[in-house]
């Protein structure tokens, strides 16, 4: 399956259909579709409602409910009963007008609705025939409704829903185990794509907590410090007892980021395998920080403005208990590649050794009767970097 095609209709994207694999992101497509026009509950395969025009208010019906008009001669020497029965009856003939006047205006909303749906019914059966395949159409398929089109489509691409949970399992599994360089944005978005498909389904194929646990490893390749704070928060939001960002949240916190250092950074960096934690050397890390800032010189790890990497470094500050953030578990290979910088800059070492912290890098929102308003309030205070908050429930992390 190629994930890339897609047809375009308006501000909704809906993927080719070709073959199984694409069937839940080309329904969901459809549905997309159909229920920005209003008109899903008459395209819904699982469905049996019919689009039909709405019937014009009859006044001849109401004016049979008032009744016949009293006449002068019905009510001889009973000019008072008269007198309330023409009351009564005018009474009854206006509220009849008044009812067919909002009827009237009733139905002209109703009707445009219908021709409104009915144009949708009908531009629907061009995207259907658009975002198919050429061996899916045929002339059989062209005079069904759209609801028998999409039933048609199943039953020629989709045989049973025990084979769409596997191909949503393929799908996962083709996203998730790409390596090298790629467009990271794309691939974050087809992995949110999966996500919404495994949910559409009556059991989902897919554990949100394996889904998080890849996307941080697959993100490594990206730029491993990004997950490394992300493990980070997460820990610190379970041992206060709030609950971790949600997966999906985080995936587009993600995307940002890359559209953030994007821009910043017109050049693009090629991929780089990390999946072992390999360190990379420094022509390898080749991307842009911020202005006036370079590389830490010890652990290559993050970005620094000053000479004295080491008060923003959390390695070398783990690793001589100088207050490192809570929880930081440094890594070997990073904690190898400090010791052999300050074996080799005995002066950045008797400095660094000599350096007390000021404060604590880690600010933790305490639960108390305010614990609501500080669900959003975990900061990390990186050097110059910082990891900000979202206000939505999470953060989204910008790492140095």
């Amino acid at each position: 399956m190629t994930l890339g095609p897609q047809y375009q209709k308006g501000e909704v994207y809906i993927t080719t259909l070709k073959e199984s694999l694409d069937w839940t992101p080309w329904t969901r497509g459809i549905k997309s579709w159909a229920q920005t026009h209003h008109i899903w509950e008459y395209v819904n395969p699982e469905g049996t409602v019919v689009l039909e025009e709405p019937l014009r208010p009859s006044w001849e019906e109401l004016l049979e409910k008032v009744g016949q008009r009293p006449h002068r001669g019905s009510f001889p020497n009973e000019e008072n009963k008269y007198k309330a029965a023409r009351e009564d009856f005018n009474e009854k003939l206006q509220d009849a007008k008044d009812l067919f006047r909002y009827k009237e205006k009733t139905f002209q909303d109703q009707l445009d609705r219908f021709k409104a749906r009915e144009k949708a019914m009908m531009q629907i059966e061009e995207v259907i025939k658009k975002s198919i395949s050429e061996g899916l159409q045929g002339e059989t398929l062209i005079q069904l409704t759209p609801r028998d089109k999409i039933k048609e489509l199943k039953q020629k691409v989709l045989p049973s829903a025990e084979e769409e949970k596997n191909l949503i399992d393929e799908r996962y599994h083709q996203i998730i185990n790409k390596k090298g360089t790629r467009d990271w944005k794309a691939w974050a978005e087809q992995l949110d794509q999966v996500i919404l498909d495994s949910r559409d389904l009556a059991v989902s194929t897919i554990n949100d907590t394996k889904i998080r646990q890849d996307f941080l490893k697959g993100t490594e390749e990206w730029d491993p410090s990004w997950p490394m704070t992300i493990r980070l928060l997460d820990a610190l939001l379970e041992r206060t007892g709030l609950p971790a960002t949600p997966l999906r949240t985080l995936i587009a916190d993600f995307k940002r980021e890359v559209g953030f250092r994007k821009k910043g950074k017109p050049q693009k960096t090629p991929g780089v395998n990390n999946a072992n934690n390999a360190p990379r050397s420094s022509d390898q890390r080749t991307r842009n920080g911020p202005e006036g800032s370079h590389k830490c010189p010890a652990c290559k790890q993050h970005w620094v403005k000053k000479d004295e990497w080491w008060e923003s470094c959390w390695t070398f500050r783990a690793m001589f208990q100088k207050d490192p953030p809570e929880g930081w578990i440094p890594r070997d290979h990073l904690k190898e590649a400090i010791n052999q910088h300050l074996k080799e800059n005995p002066l950045d070492k008797t400095k660094a050794m000599e350096w007390k912290p000021k404060a604590k890098d880690i600010t933790v929102p305490q639960n108390n009767n305010n614990s609501s308003k500080q669900a959003n309030t975990v900061s990390h205070v990186h050097s110059t970097n910082t990891v900000k908050t979202l206000s939505r429930t999470r953060q989204s992390m910008i790492q140095g």
